[in-house]
């Protein structure tokens, strides 16, 4: 439980930021490189599903098929559906790598495979799986009402950091999927504001990125989540 508001035992978000960039310093490109070819990949799987869809829609309207409407929208829904879970996927690693780094003191030495560890059979089913459970009952919090279900996503926030430390141990055959769900809810226990706040307090960092067409966050996103790895970090500490 945290003893003050704002802070994760007796450690500020100041000192969760100054953590991570101190992992960081020295390491910038190593951390870029980490975040980098996810996000292009990303950028390639978005492009594709837009020139897709783009092309469902001209068909569709140079053939005058009256259903080409609802066509399109199916296309597009479930293009943006696809998309979604895969960025999550590449974000998984990311804060998979950022993990092994702070708790090692050591970058990657291999930081683009590092960052795509997911997308491998050690991984892949699982997280995949996580996130689906965990989506499905996000969604329906939300049915009851919206607030609900952004507050069961903050809980379930640290399930596959949760995932992570008991497949690294070698005892993941113990557990099922929805124990992670259920020990990230847990786990967040008197967190889900802490972790809100910690959050928001990039909103000035997320400003910048924008005003810098975007090239700021080459910078901006390793640090925030170096900084949310870090408050999962030591979160589990107190435990």
């Amino acid at each position: 439980m945290s003893k003050l508001k704002g802070v994760v035992g007796m450690v500020t978000r100041k000192q969760l930021k100054q953590e991570a960039r101190q992992e960081l310093s020295g390491n910038w490109w190593t951390a870029i490189k980490v975040m980098i070819i996810p996000y292009l990949l990303l950028a390639v799987v978005l492009t594709i599903i837009g020139i897709a869809t783009f092309a469902t829609l001209k068909a569709n309207w140079t053939a005058g098929i009256s259903e080409g409407a609802t066509m399109h929208h199916s296309h597009g829904t479930g293009g943006s559906s696809g998309a979604s879970i895969i960025a999550n996927l590449f974000l998984i690693g990311v804060q998979f790598t950022f993990l092994d780094w702070l708790r090692q003191h050591q970058a990657p030495l291999h930081p683009v495979r590092s960052g795509l560890q997911v997308f491998t059979g050690k991984h892949f089913f699982s997280v995949l799986i996580i996130f689906i459970v965990r989506n499905i009952f996000i969604f329906l919090w939300s049915l009851l009402l919206v607030i609900p279900g952004i507050i069961k996503g903050y809980s379930y926030s640290q399930a596959f950091f949760i995932y992570k430390d008991i497949k690294d141990r070698g005892e993941s055959d113990k557990y099922s999927y929805l124990d992670y769900i259920t020990l990230s809810r847990k786990l967040m226990d008197g967190h889900k504001m802490e972790f809100f706040v910690l959050q928001l307090s990039f909103i000035g960092w997320d400003l910048l990125g924008m005003f810098t067409l975007g090239i700021g966050y080459l910078w901006i996103s390793p640090y925030k989540q170096m900084t949310f790895v870090n408050y999962y970090r030591h979160l589990t500490s107190e435990q």
